[in-house]
């Protein structure tokens, strides 16, 4: 009587514990998902270096003008989340194209940025994300740029990492991402 008690408990005790783990992955999960930026180190790209219009952002430090919701995206002026929706992926050929198909602010000038225009977005006191979550809402993830690998025609091109900063060269079939940029000089 008194093992079968005992390997009662046994059991209980494992049971309790997987359940307290499985409790403990779900909270760190849901701290993983907001930003953490360092307070040490001075903000690179704070909400004063942009100035956000009707789904367009100008970033007073480049004169570049960019798309504030990624493609896929649906810009909403109203409500708490001004970019509603899933960004959509694509290829890197197709990321090029859709860039002359895109509408936004009443221009015709967009196209994909190459790798220092977009990287020119990351924050680096932050991460997940790194960019400013204010000005660009719903940004995590790859995104594509314009530049290819330095062979040109080779099956690479960069993209930008916006949940840690950083980037790196990608099979240009793979899908990412797409954020455009219009006006300034490219550079």
């Amino acid at each position: 009587m008194k093992c079968k008690i005992l390997i009662g408990k046994k059991r209980m005790n494992k049971t309790l514990f997987t359940i307290g783990n499985l409790l403990t992955l779900i909270m760190l999960q849901a701290n993983v998902s907001a930003q953490t930026c360092h307070e040490e180190i001075k903000l690179t790209a704070p909400d004063e270096r942009y100035s956000v219009g009707e789904g367009i952002v100008t970033d007073n430090k480049t004169g570049l003008i960019w798309s504030r919701c990624a493609v896929g995206q649906v810009f909403k002026p109203l409500g708490d989340e001004p970019c509603e929706g899933t960004p959509s992926l694509l290829n890197w050929k197709d990321a090029l194209d859709e860039s002359t198909r895109f509408e936004g602010g009443n221009r015709i000038d967009w196209r994909l940025p190459n790798l220092k225009e977009l990287a020119s977005l990351t924050e680096k006191a932050c991460f997940e994300p790194a960019i400013n979550e204010n000005v660009f809402p719903a940004t995590e993830g790859h995104y594509w740029t314009s530049s290819p690998d330095v062979r040109g025609s080779g099956p690479l091109a960069w993209i930008v990492d916006f949940k840690f900063g950083g980037d790196g060269k990608v099979g240009k079939q793979t899908l990412k991402a797409v954020r455009f940029v219009a006006g300034g000089d490219a550079f």
